[in-house]
């Protein structure tokens, strides 16, 4: 923690603030393992406090022991003022993202003699890059993602609904050990399939039909991430073949991708294979997202991403082809930078076509 810390406190120089508010819950975890759902932080080159209320204080000398706590008793902005005040800052920056303009106003009423300053990504410039220690947790939730799949396949049939064979993905994944699914459990089966995120429905699955599964597991509060389509019996020549396209694309994604490269280029990789092959309007997305503490978070992978590439950044390739009213593709991995710029993937579920 104190190595994150001492990264933001040079970005904060970097910017010239004398401090920052944090509103954001993952960043307030990020720095200090408070897991608390009500506070806000204020780092400075010399301070780190925490302003909360009496629900978080024994929470906080477990989680959090090395910070100064204060109880803002029910008046948070008064209390963030009077902190701010004490400490004569002048250039105090704020989670653009996450102050909302009500607060911003009054507290800019509260400190008229201090600048508020709106920053974006001063943190989650750094939790791109991941430790050993965030490391390790992904791998474990990329390996329990692999075991939900597994299980997935062990009862999927005909004649279940979209939204019992969702539930019974969830239900999974909280009994292996993780504390939440990632999102909305998506299984979206025959022409469903072509939604993209076609959130679980009460359709009954049928057979010869294509069934997409996009899941993911919390575990320590890190997110997995992933995406497998997969037939129940035969399905129609075309969907077979967007099936091969996809899986070359992806394949090529991750094998090509290396450190250096930003997020467009890597989408590219992905992208042009599919437009070469007549299916360029039918894949309407970014290749894939950063993953950590969010779900989606940087570096970005899509046409826009200017982000290299670094050893230790972690991100998805998840490229697809949608055929409205006919069904569609994606398929989807948690992939990691190693030392050497490679890429790497954490889920290793199969990828090969499966006709159940």
């Amino acid at each position: 923690m104190e190595q994150r810390l001492a990264d933001l406190r040079a970005n904060l120089q970097a910017e010239n603030l004398d401090g920052l508010l944090i509103s954001n819950k993952e960043n307030r975890f990020y720095l200090s393992g408070f897991t608390g759902s009500s506070a806000v932080f204020l780092i400075t080159p010399t301070k780190k406090w925490i302003i909360t209320d009496f629900r978080y204080f024994e929470q906080l000398k477990t989680e959090a022991p090395d910070f100064e706590v204060i109880d803002h008793h029910g008046e948070s902005l008064l209390a963030l003022a009077r902190a701010i005040q004490e400490l004569g800052l002048q250039q105090v920056g704020f989670e653009q993202s996450y102050l909302n303009a009500g607060d911003y106003l009054a507290l800019r009423k509260l400190i008229p003699d201090t600048s508020l300053v709106p920053t974006s990504n001063l943190i989650e410039s750094l939790r791109m890059i991941k430790d050993e220690q965030e490391l390790a947790i992904m791998e474990k939730a990329a390996q329990l993602t692999d075991q939900t799949f597994d299980y997935f396949l062990s009862f999927i049939q005909p004649g279940m609904t979209e939204q019992a064979a969702a539930a019974k993905v969830d239900h999974y994944m909280r009994e292996i050990g993780g504390s939440a699914s990632a999102f909305e459990t998506i299984v979206a089966s025959g022409w469903r399939s072509a939604l993209p995120h076609g959130h679980a429905s009460d359709k009954v699955i049928q057979e010869h039909e294509l069934i997409t599964l996009d899941f993911g597991i919390v575990y320590q509060r890190y997110y997995s991430d992933m995406t497998r389509t997969i037939s129940l019996g035969t399905v129609d020549a075309e969907l077979q073949h967007i099936y091969q396209l996809v899986k070359e694309a992806h394949d090529i994604g991750i094998s090509q991708a290396h450190s250096g490269m930003t997020g467009k280029e890597v989408d590219v990789l992905c992208r042009d294979h599919i437009t070469k092959n007549g299916y360029g309007s039918s894949f309407g997305h970014g290749t894939g997202h950063g993953i950590g503490l969010s779900c989606h978070e940087y570096p970005s992978i899509n046409q826009q991403a200017e982000i290299c590439l670094q050893p230790n950044m972690f991100f998805t390739v998840e490229p697809g082809i949608y055929l409205p009213n006919k069904g569609g593709v994606r398929i989807e991995d948690d992939v990691r930078v190693l030392a050497d710029g490679t890429v790497a993937s954490l889920t290793k579920s199969n990828t090969e076509w499966v006709e159940l």
